[in-house]
């Protein structure tokens, strides 16, 4: 993953940035993929390590990443896509000011059928 960020970031696949404490210590890691140009969107992916969790750094920065796109990229839309399942990602979401829409995503990967819900950003008002 670390080593492939700037083939994909120059590719215009992916940005992926590392979430930092002040002090530099490692929190988790966010990025835009999945840019969808038809649709002026993008999608945000996030991780945090577990004893990060619950203290509002996923949600500031999707939320501070969002911001920076839809500022600075050509996209309108911001999508989040957590699994039915995640309920802490469905928090992450809605502190972040995503709004859930009634789109439903499916894949089969790892052995198994996803369905993902959609959270969106829209950057047009």
């Amino acid at each position: 993953f670390v080593s492939g960020q700037a083939e994909r970031r120059r590719a215009g696949e992916a940005i992926d940035l590392a979430i930092r404490s002040r002090d530099g210590a490692l929190l988790g890691a966010t990025g835009l993929r999945v840019f969808r140009p038809e649709r002026e969107s993008c999608e945000i992916g996030y991780w945090v390590a577990a004893d990060t969790r619950g203290r509002g750094v996923a949600p500031r920065a999707v939320r501070m990443l969002a911001d920076w796109a839809l500022t600075s990229l050509p996209v309108t839309r911001i999508e989040l896509t957590p699994d039915v399942e995640n309920r802490a990602s469905h928090r992450v979401a809605e502190k972040a000011g995503f709004e859930l829409t009634p789109e439903r995503r499916e894949t089969f990967a790892k052995g198994r059928h996803w369905e993902f819900l959609v959270y969106a950003l829209d950057g047009r008002g």
